[in-house]
């Protein structure tokens, strides 16, 4: 059913669960498949990621100080946790578990697209598991396991998690200043293009440092995060009529799926410098449509079928446990890909209703305020519709 909401002023958007489940296919697809699609679709997933997380960070965060005249930054981290850290923990149980059970057995670490893998230290399963709770994968795997050239790091895929926590603990506290200063909007658009220049300005320090590196990262997530102040303040709001807005996603696709051909350049400057800035515009590009576009009809309202929202609320699920299963599974030929997928699904959906829903429930229940009992019986008084609560984000992907 359609908000009667302005489109800017919607809190959720069933087409961005659906844009999630495109994304999180194209994750697995790029793990299951290694580099032989002719475009990195893992790649340009994990910006296209960001980006959306930016866009709703922001515009979650910019809704409150609207609507309470302040930010809550001890409920923004606890919504923060309770939506990560419990699936991200119940995996780390279950694959060191694993991992130290089967430690000395080749297809441990046999990661997707890399090597034959090999016995694993005691110590590498500490390390790892030490540096996915404290959010800092990613630097693990600049400085410490990573080799972009063999593809080994036990759960690799975890840097990218890494990189929008960091992005959380910072941005709650920037936008509670950038919504006290003048023009708070400019101020973004202006970090978002300083961003996009990170990754060329950093590139001679090494590709893992531009790949995994937090502020190289950051392009795509301010892209979203500017996106996202503009279009709740209204700015946007001509594109909700605009015949030009479904060119800007028709093009954007088109920019995606060059970025990810970039990343199959054989000169690796472009695949880490130019393949991060173009996919970080295209990304953009993609969500101001959805964004900008009634989910009733055409490609919104088929990203908003009940099948493709399913998928998408189980995004962040998936995206934890399908690199696992690719590293378990990668030494059983042709039936890897199959046992993969039905594994990643049928998990995903256990975290989701065993674990993510159970206690996001009983979260919201410890946070709504007591009602008070009423002392008489007041008149009748005419009950307003509510606004739809604002969907969690459901993925730090990648």
């Amino acid at each position: 059913m359609q908000s009667a909401f302005p489109l800017h002023r919607r809190r959720y958007v069933s087409s961005f669960d659906g844009l999630r489940a495109v994304l999180v296919a194209g994750v697995l697809l790029y793990h299951l498949t290694g580099a032989q699609l002719f475009t990195a679709t893992g790649e340009v997933a994990v910006i296209a990621f960001f980006a959306l997380s930016g866009f709703l960070i922001t515009f979650l965060l910019l809704d409150e100080q609207r609507a309470r005249g302040r930010i809550d930054l001890r409920a923004f981290f606890r919504r923060r946790a309770v939506r990560l850290v419990p699936a991200l923990v119940l995996l780390l149980g279950v694959w060191a578990v694993v991992a130290l059970a089967f430690r000395r057995a080749p297809w441990i670490t046999a990661v997707p697209g890399g090597g034959p893998g090999g016995p694993m230290a005691v110590s590498t399963v500490a390390e790892t598991v030490g540096a996915a709770l404290a959010y800092v994968t990613n630097w693990l795997d600049a400085f410490v396991q990573y080799n972009l050239w063999t593809g080994y790091s036990p759960l690799g895929h975890l840097w990218s998690l890494a990189v929008e926590e960091q992005f959380y603990l910072v941005w709650g506290p920037a936008m509670m200043l950038l919504c006290r200063v003048r023009r708070g909007g400019w101020w973004i658009t202006a970090l978002a293009l300083a961003a996009l220049a990170e990754p060329v300005l950093l590139y001679g320090e090494g590709t893992n440092r531009v790949y995994f590196g937090t502020d190289t990262r950051m392009s795509a997530l301010l892209v979203g995060a500017a996106l996202g102040w503009w279009w709740r303040s209204g700015r946007l709001a001509r594109l909700e009529r605009s015949a030009a807005t479904p060119w800007i996603g028709l093009v954007s696709v088109a920019g995606l799926v060059v970025a990810g051909m970039g990343f199959r350049h054989p000169t690796v400057a472009w695949q880490w410098t130019g393949g991060i800035v173009l996919a970080s515009l295209a990304s953009g590009g993609i969500v101001t449509y959805l964004a900008n576009r009634s989910t009733v009809g055409g490609v919104p309202g088929l990203l908003g079928r009940p099948a493709m929202v399913w998928l998408g609320q189980r995004s962040y699920a998936v995206y934890l446990w399908g690199y696992v299963f690719n590293t378990w599974f990668r030494s059983l030929g042709p039936l890897a890909a199959p046992l993969v997928v039905a594994c990643t699904l049928v998990t995903a959906e256990a975290s989701y209703r065993l674990v993510e829903q159970p206690l996001r429930a009983r979260g919201r229940r410890v946070r709504a305020p007591a009602r008070p009992r009423p002392v008489v019986a007041p008149a009748p008084v005419e009950v307003l519709p509510v606004a739809t609560p604002a969907p969690e984000l459901a993925v730090a992907e990648g």
